[in-house]
């Protein structure tokens, strides 16, 4: 069961009031975090054939990837999307949209990704003398750290001032990346992968796409030839990569920035 929004948020307050230069910077950007918060978009890249998307007209929930943690609070499917980033899995499409545009009854978010939680990607900071980081421990993290997707732009308000100088830098980081200040949630990855930090949104249903309207607002693609297995009716929201941009990850970031402070990229 999700927590409160104020339980979720009095837990970075703690940690943010511990620190005094944590707690300066805090106030200094909280106001720019939640501007930021309210733009963010939900990035989800997928290993699925287009053919099977693009036919169904949706993003299909499936099997939830976790075999303890979701099931535990009665979760069996998810669409699983990152706000503000595209941090997994390493393909050559994303789909971006507005949180708001997916959430239902029932969709969750967490701090970070949950199946690197299960599968021991992530570990505490401090892991308590004589404790070890069990199965036990895992799923008391997870239920105590779940919210309600419908209330995500009011939790990472707080989020990214607590964690970051310039709050659109949780953005901009790259994929072996930290926040400037440590999660407040106590886990970190040994690699330095931002999935210790970057937010996850667990949407539980199928994700319906519909090409006149903004389901998605963008499907970013590396490379050109990715546009002939995508409908035409979709080209209008394509954004494509070309061989003189970045990689893929950074054009990714980059778009997703743009859309996140009010412009798009490169149309094909």
């Amino acid at each position: 069961m999700p927590q409160k929004l104020s339980d979720l948020v009095v837990a970075i307050d703690r940690v943010v009031e511990a620190e005094p230069e944590r707690q300066t910077v805090y106030s200094q950007v909280i106001d720019q975090a939640q501007s930021i918060a309210l733009s963010l978009r939900a990035s989800h890249r997928t290993r699925a054939p287009l053919a099977e998307i693009f036919g169904a007209a949706e993003l299909k929930a499936k099997e939830v990837g976790t075999k303890r943690l979701e099931p535990s609070q009665g979760y069996r499917d998810a669409v699983y999307f990152f706000l503000g980033h595209g941090s997994y899995p390493n393909t050559n499409i994303a789909f971006i949209t507005k949180p708001s545009v997916l959430q239902q009854d029932g969709d969750t978010f967490t701090p970070c990704d949950t199946g690197a939680v299960e599968h021991g990607y992530l570990k505490p900071r401090y892991p308590e003398e004589n404790k070890t980081w069990d199965n036990v421990q895992q799923e008391e993290f997870y239920k105590s750290h779940l919210g309600e997707l419908s209330e995500v732009a009011s939790f990472a308000g707080p989020y990214l001032a607590a964690h970051f100088r310039q709050p659109i830098d949780y953005v901009r980081r790259g994929q072996s990346s930290t926040p400037d200040f440590s999660s407040y949630h106590g886990l970190e990855s040994p690699r330095n992968d931002r999935r210790a930090w970057t937010i996850e949104l667990q949407v539980h249903h199928d994700v319906t796409l519909v090409a006149d309207q903004d389901r998605p607002e963008a499907i970013v693609i590396d490379g050109v030839d990715i546009l002939m297995d995508i409908p035409s009716a979709y080209w209008p929201k394509v954004v494509v990569r070309d061989e003189e941009d970045d990689n893929f990850d950074i054009f990714l970031a980059s778009q997703i920035e743009g859309m996140t402070l009010g412009h798009v990229g490169r149309r094909p």
